[in-house]
């Protein structure tokens, strides 16, 4: 046996022992001289998130030491994304900026004293300012670095986009509507005041998720006078509006709105509002007499109607009639009806037949056109709209049908007391009240009857076209 070699094994294990005992002596007494053995942990909140091309932004980076047992941190770097131009940080008080390092691409920042540091669970902003991109483009990242007092770094990162897409702005017209509507530039819808403006708003964008929507303002003018202005937030990342307008009249509605990344539109559209219904008279063309209440015509008059749609905004919001209906009754027709609705029109002239549901009507009207083909107010149309209005708007009636006025007057050539009733629509399905007007129909001519004294000559098997003598006295 070896004795040196013996010696040498031994002066081995010493020094092993003796490393190992430094080590632990070491790691006993770090903490007291502020070394540690964990790294930290770092990370980085960029804000803006989202902007528009071709604009020089104002950013924050927030630089958060987790809590992490870590040491304190007293460098960062702060690294430009090459597709930004015009990169430059601003000062930090507590902290020494170094000059842009145009081979690294970053800005140095050093904390000046120990009360400058991030220590564990604290955050710092940095700020700097960057010129976007001049089209559109998502999750661009940026650069972080963290070193701590034991010049152990991290990096930590965070991305912006860009937007070059504004919102999109969609309306539906619910209700009682005309011409065009929804309105584009330049053109005007009609409605009345029960109808309902749907708006909504969601943003467009090359990202998923877009930037989203921000707010939208609202206002509207009432004959060219401001009258409401409004914001609605947006939730969830959009806006949904109802409007409707409550008074007749031509209304500019103007919806602004804003995604998160600054980028607007602007829409601007005409309404005009018409809740009056139309006016309808009637006129009596040949012979007639007016006797106190009491009306008479002969079999060879006829009726005429006229009817206007009243404005009274003094804006042309009176969209114009769409029809004249009537119906016509003979007193005679019916066991509950007699002639006192035309010996005393005032108390006793009252309708008989209830009017058809006019949401009906329009719909039947158009069915008769669209689905039908037939052209407005040709005699095909006026025939198809009268039976689709008696077959599906008069519920469980089987009396005389609704009529609509062609514009010929109406010839009333039966003996009778007739019942007339008529009422206009305009083409938003404003719909007048009931008119009434009992009168009556005689064309046969008077009697002449001569009296004669006893000393006429009488007849007495005389019959239709026999004479009656008498003397000349």
């Amino acid at each position: 046996m070896n004795k040196n070699a013996g010696i040498l094994v031994v002066d081995r294990n010493l020094k092993m022992i003796f490393v190992a005992a430094f080590f632990l002596i070491l790691m006993s007494v770090a903490p007291a001289f502020g070394v540690s053995a964990t790294a930290h942990e770092s990370s980085a909140d960029l804000q803006p998130e989202w902007s528009i091309p071709n604009t020089n932004i104002d950013y924050t980076v927030t630089i958060c030491h987790v809590i992490d047992g870590g040491d304190s941190v007293d460098e960062v770097r702060i690294y430009n994304n090459p597709l930004y131009t015009d990169f430059v940080a601003d000062d930090k008080t507590g902290w020494y900026k170094t000059p842009y390092n145009p081979v690294k691409g970053y800005y140095l920042f050093t904390a000046i004293n120990l009360s400058d540091h991030i220590a564990e669970g604290e955050c710092t902003d940095f700020t700097f300012s960057a010129t976007v991109p001049g089209v559109g483009n998502c999750n661009l990242e940026w650069q972080f670095e963290t070193r701590d007092i034991n010049d152990i770094w991290k990096f930590a990162y965070d991305t912006t986009s860009v937007d070059d897409q504004a919102p999109v702005i969609t309306k539906e017209v619910e209700g009682p509507q005309s011409e065009d509507c929804p309105p584009d530039q330049g053109e005007i819808c009609w409605m009345s005041q029960e109808t309902q403006i749907i708006v909504d708003v969601v943003d467009a964008s090359l990202c998923s998720p877009p930037s989203l929507v921000d707010y939208c303002d609202f206002s509207y003018t009432l004959d060219g006078i401001p009258e409401d202005a409004w914001t609605i937030q947006a939730t969830n990342g959009e806006v949904h509006e109802t409007i409707m307008f409550d008074e007749d009249s031509e209304h500019n509605l103007t919806i602004e709105c804003y995604d998160n990344a600054g980028n607007s539109i602007t829409d601007v559209e005409t309404f005009k509002v018409d809740d009056t219904p139309p006016e309808t008279t009637k006129k009596f063309i040949g012979p007639q007499k007016l006797d106190g209440e009491v009306e008479w015509i002969d079999g060879v008059t006829t009726v005429e109607f006229t009817a206007v749609d009243p404005d009274p905004t003094g804006f042309d919001c009176n969209i114009g009639v769409d029809k004249t209906m009537y119906i016509n009754i003979l007193a005679k027709d019916y066991d509950d009806i007699d002639e006192m609705s035309c010996w005393e029109p005032d108390k006793y002239c009252k309708p008989v037949i209830s009017e058809p549901d006019t949401e009906c009507v329009m719909e039947m009207q158009d069915f008769c056109e669209s689905e039908m083909g037939y052209t407005k107010y040709s005699s095909k149309w006026i025939t198809c709209v009268e039976e689709e209005v008696f077959e599906n708007c008069m519920g469980c009636y089987d009396g005389p049908m609704w009529r609509v006025y062609d514009g010929t007057p109406i010839e009333k050539d039966e003996e009778s007391c007739h019942i007339l009733q008529f009422y206009s629509i305009d083409k938003l399905g404003n719909a007048e009240d009931m008119n009434v007007n009992c009168f009556f129909v005689d064309k046969t001519p008077p009697m002449v009857e001569k009296v004669h004294d006893e000393r006429m000559i009488k007849d007495s098997d005389a019959t239709v076209g026999t004479f009656h003598w008498a003397t000349p006295d």
